[in-house]
């Protein structure tokens, strides 16, 4: 996972904030044009977003002992 292409960047701030507000107010939008029903608005919004997280499971079926990245995205979606 390193490399010299800069594959990854470290962020200053949680940009999960930033988007999860983007979004809502996109759907908010097609709300208002009617493009989507009210129902629809709720499931496509999501009011507690969390940033996913992100670690290692060892390949130990090879030589050196690799880590294999596993991203962990928690979603808490209201349910009924």
């Amino acid at each position: 996972m390193l490399d010299d292409q800069e594959t990854y960047k470290n962020l200053r701030t949680n940009a999960t904030i930033s988007k999860t507000k983007d979004v809502n107010k996109f759907v908010n939008n097609l709300l208002e044009n009617k493009k989507i029903r009210k129902e629809a608005s709720f499931k496509l919004k999501h009011p507690d977003a969390t940033t996913p997280r992100l670690y290692g499971l060892p390949k130990l079926h090879k030589e050196n002992i690799f880590l294999r990245p596993i991203v962990f995205s928690q979603t808490h979606l209201p349910t009924g």
